[in-house]
């Protein structure tokens, strides 16, 4: 079993780790082969750091699957209050594929956890504490064509979760990233080749295929998961499942292509309710973080000499790791907790 502390902000009482996703590329709730699924938080992914705020867990009765919160024109233009948590997945994380069914929507509505902070502490290393699962939302639309799904999470996210609202833009894309909870694990990340990524169009919509990933790989639960402009950021595509699969492009590099597939931002636009497009094509992003790239869990092996002084800051823990020294005269001050 996962290791998972949740505090939850509603009525809900969660006491296990969530049920796994299953796949052939899944084992006992863990994607294999591991090397084929990095930790977002190790070495080489900084930049993409903040981006694994807005990327949820999402846990319940026959679902399993990620999901990623959206910004809204109106905030982007000043014209209404940010942070209206919108949350956009895949319709069949759901349905399994179908139309949605009064069964399902009460599932996803009312007995689902959607799982804020669910990674690695550090690379490699076990499951952070201080995970964040909120329960309740309202179905604002769904479609199983273009295989897409908007929520709004109707309980209110608490302001020290520093939720990250992705903006999005339809334009070309030569480099994606996506961010998901392969197998229902804690959060991993992918990096595309630059060039892989084919604009295509297919039975009522446009989609994004990816054929090989640089870094990393998806997996069943990795479902709803946001392809993201490299450069920028901005949502481009939610992942819908693979041509082939991806961890097989993993482990045996240079043969077997990935290909897998996103719904395109183009499609998106045409099903996302004009309350939260507004007629636009490009909206930027909304950072609810006070403390902008302050992370979770900093991990530190540095030498510090004589002279020295630092301040490791952390939202939740500070690891002190192997080859870690403070010389004498250094001045090393650990703060863990978000700043007053």
């Amino acid at each position: 079993m996962k290791p998972l502390r949740v505090v939850l902000m509603a009525a809900a009482v969660w006491l296990t780790a969530p049920a796994p996703a299953q796949g052939s590329e899944c084992a006992n709730g863990w994607p294999i082969p591991a090397h084929c699924y990095p930790d977002v938080l190790c070495p080489g992914f900084e930049p993409y750091w903040d981006w694994r705020r807005g990327v949820v867990l999402i846990d319940g009765p026959d679902v399993s699957g990620t999901g990623v919160l959206i910004n809204t024109a109106g905030c982007d233009k000043g014209q209404e209050a940010c942070g209206t948590p919108y949350l956009l997945t895949a319709n069949h994380v759901v349905t399994g594929g179908g139309d949605i069914t009064d069964g399902q929507r009460i599932a996803i509505e009312t007995e689902s956890t959607f799982v804020f902070g669910f990674e690695a502490g550090v690379c490699g290393g076990p499951t952070a504490s201080g995970a964040v699962g909120i329960t309740g939302a309202a179905v604002v639309r769904s479609s199983k064509e273009k295989d897409l799904l908007l929520l709004r999470l109707t309980t209110t996210l608490p302001h020290e979760l520093g939720a990250y609202f992705f903006g999005w833009c339809d334009l070309d894309l030569w480099q994606g990233v996506a961010i998901s909870h392969p197998c229902g694990a804690p959060k991993t990340i992918a990096v595309s080749e630059f060039g892989e990524v084919d604009h295509v169009k297919v039975y009522q919509k446009d989609v994004y295929d990816v054929a090989w990933w640089e870094e990393g790989a998806l997996a069943a639960g990795s479902s709803g998961a946001p392809l993201l402009s490299e450069s920028s950021g901005t949502l481009r595509g939610i992942y819908t499942g693979p041509v082939q699969a991806g961890s097989e492009a993993c482990s045996d590099p240079g043969n077997v292509p990935a290909q897998d597939r996103f719904t395109a931002m183009s499609t998106i636009l045409e099903f996302l309710p004009e309350k939260v497009r507004g007629g636009a094509t490009c909206v930027g992003t909304y950072d609810d973080d006070d403390y902008g790239s302050l992370l979770s869990t900093v991990e530190d092996a540095s030498y510090y000499g004589p002279g020295a002084v630092v301040t490791l800051t952390a939202k939740h823990s500070v690891w002190l790791l192997d080859g870690f020294f403070a010389d004498y005269g250094a001045q090393v001050i650990v703060v863990t907790g978000a700043p007053p």
